[in-house]
């Protein structure tokens, strides 16, 4: 009995010299290949298809990413009845399916209004905040359809955020500003497109829209349905919303018409906002540029040729953003088409990458936007071959990212050098099993 357990403590020593030996020589045999291959890869600077493609993302944070976005589809060239009705099933449609999942509701520019201007009284809310703009009370502002607006959103969307803990952005409802204090101002009320954000907890945040166009004077086609520009380029912010695991996403809301103006960009830099992690812009018609994009990345057949995408991507979010240092190179643009387009949340690296899990359905776009802690997007390979992002941790995935030449792949992700011998081949894989 006793040497039969001698002889086995003796079996279990050499077995595990012989582990740490052979994970000393695969360590090396398999950095070496690293190196070989990454060296590779620095000289392959031409993408043209993103399928299978490493993920190029070095966001540096500190913590992985994890944000899952419903997008409403919707026509907003309809009257108000009917918007409100189909708003109101299309929330109802994805709070159903995703409810305890998603964590922001994006819908439509005009959602809540018309986008003719001559009727803006009609459709006005009353909102007072406080300094920050973060802590906003809706009220009827007097016109036809404003009691029913403001109904809508603090008796069905306050309490749609609440019971199910997650962001609504409304892009837009229009604001009634009394301008009875403003000398140069000679209408008694001028009238803000505002971006509305309803937080988990209920709280009311708004975003005026900041347009070249808008002015203090009225003077624009004779009337003040286009606000006052200093005055909406105070409420410029970033939110900072938290996902369903306490995470913090800095996202930015983009309302149509002020993707590129200048002004908006300079004050939001001039009052430190930068590293922005998310672009968020509902749009307030389809967009040939967004929709025909968007579908070639998320089908894979995106290449970096592809028509419209300098003109109506690159020179416009990613050299305006990106290139003011707003935006982080690895942030996103969420697109939410208020016309026959397809909404549609896209990675801004060039090249760039699909959601990592997307549905579409005839009522929304769900999304989730996912990274590792190095920054590689959920599902997909680093350059550290076979590493990849699984479950938001980096873990040997030698199925999917593949292997060093000259090695082979173990059922567990890991890689084996391919010494041709099955018995060290099934030795290194029952080494692992123990170590796993």
């Amino acid at each position: 009995m006793i040497k039969t357990l001698v002889k086995s403590k003796i079996r279990i020593f050499i077995q595990q010299q012989l582990a740490v030996a052979l994970i000393v020589v695969f360590g090396l045999a398999g950095a070496l290949s690293i190196i070989m291959i990454n060296k590779t890869n620095s000289e392959e600077q031409s993408l043209i298809s993103i399928t299978n493609q490493n993920s190029r993302i070095n966001r540096q944070a500190t913590n992985p990413m994890s944000l899952r976005v419903g997008m409403i589809r919707m026509l907003v060239d309809q009257s108000i009845n009917i918007k409100i009705e189909q708003l109101s099933e299309k929330v109802g449609a994805i709070v159903s399916d995703y409810g305890q999942v998603v964590d922001v509701v994006v819908t439509p520019e005009y959602s809540f209004t018309s986008s003719n201007r001559s009727n803006y009284p009609q459709y006005a809310l009353s909102i007072d905040c406080d300094n920050e703009y973060t802590n906003c009370e809706v009220t009827e502002g007097g016109g036809i359809y404003s009691e029913l607006l403001a109904t809508e959103i603090n008796d069905r969307y306050k309490n749609i955020a609440i019971d199910n803990q997650l962001y609504i952005y409304f892009g837009t409802v229009i604001e009634k500003f009394d301008a009875i204090d403003i000398p140069e101002i000679t209408s008694e009320y001028v009238y803000y497109n505002d971006l509305l954000i309803i937080e988990p907890d209920g709280t009311i945040s708004i975003k005026r829209k900041t347009s070249a166009d808008w002015n203090s004077t009225c003077s624009y086609l004779s009337d003040c349905w286009y606000a006052i520009r200093a005055e909406a380029l105070n409420t410029v912010r970033s939110y900072t919303i938290y996902n369903r695991q306490d995470e913090p996403v800095v996202t930015f809301p983009v309302i149509c018409g002020e993707r590129f103006y200048q002004a908006m960009i300079n004050q939001a830099i001039s009052i430190g906002l930068s590293d922005l992690d998310i672009l968020i812009s509902p749009e307030r018609e389809g967009d040939v540029h967004y929709e025909t994009i968007t579908q070639a990345i998320q089908d894979g057949t995106w290449d970096e040729d592809m028509p419209d995408w300098d003109w109506g991507i690159e020179e416009g979010f990613i050299d305006v953003y990106i290139g003011s240092g707003l935006l982080r190179s690895d942030g996103y643009l969420a697109v939410v088409e208020g016309g026959d387009g397809e909404a549609g949340l896209i990675n801004l690296v060039n090249p760039p990458a699909p959601v990592t899990e997307f549905e579409l359905t005839e009522n929304y776009m769900y999304g989730l936007v996912q990274y590792c802690e190095d920054g590689t997007i959920e599902g997909q390979c680093t350059d550290s071959v076979p590493i990849g992002c699984v479950n938001r941790e980096l873990q040997d995935a030698c199925q999917k990212c593949g292997c060093p030449q000259g090695n082979r792949c173990l059922p567990n992700g890991s890689c084996h050098p391919d010494t041709g011998s099955q018995a060290e081949y099934d030795l290194a894989y029952d080494l692992n099993e123990v170590q796993e």
